[in-house]
């Protein structure tokens, strides 16, 4: 992953959020939060479509509901959401940037 470590993006996305940059297309990590008040946390992945100058379109890419943060994090790990692959086959591919305007 550029400009992290794969370690302290997995731990940021456990407790936060996150953006990255990934095959152009820009993604938003929404950290797990707690769901109305029950004891089970989501974990939602958005890609930001961009229709108009300082307009953005969110897509839900992925979205799970588990125990804990942790668990909703290992769940998304070992999902092929990534053209078929996991998080892991291309974090090498990603950049981790800074918000949706971030992007060269």
């Amino acid at each position: 992953m550029e400009n992290a470590n794969v370690s302290e993006f997995i731990e940021t996305i456990t407790y936060s959020e996150a953006y990255v940059l990934f095959h152009e297309k820009v993604y938003f990590f929404d950290g797990p939060s707690i769901v109305n008040g029950e004891e089970c946390c989501r974990f939602q992945v958005y890609w930001f479509e961009r229709i108009a100058e300082g307009r953005i379109r969110a897509h839900l890419v992925y979205e799970v509901a588990a125990q804990n943060p942790v668990s909703c994090i290992n769940a998304f790990l070992k999902a092929k959401i990534w053209e078929g692959k996991s998080f892991f086959d291309v974090e090498q591919e990603m950049r981790w940037i800074n918000d949706e305007m971030d992007v060269e």
